[in-house]
């Protein structure tokens, strides 16, 4: 890869999609964003690792090089913890 995934990805978000990231970091999440190298054994391209912590603590992480969809899928599953009734 030319250019860090991990410093542009947010470039590639629709302004929805940048507001759901505000909306995630106001409700204490944290959304980091890694470069991954491509996994032979698994046949996975290089792309880019997203995780999601709340409180410290990682919740979800997603891999792809599909940017969009990627965080849709991170965002759902993170909108979907902070849903769910603390005990």
């Amino acid at each position: 890869m030319s250019k860090s995934l991990a410093k542009t990805w947010t470039e590639q978000l629709s302004d929805e999609q940048r507001e759901q990231l505000h909306w995630l970091q106001e409700n204490k999440c944290v959304v980091e964003a890694t470069d991954v190298p491509p996994d032979l054994l698994a046949e996975l391209p290089a792309g880019l690792l997203l995780t999601v912590a709340v409180d410290k603590h990682i919740v979800i992480k997603e891999r792809g090089t599909d940017i969009s969809e990627l965080f849709r899928q991170l965002f759902e599953a993170a909108r979907l913890f902070l849903k769910f009734p603390k005990p």
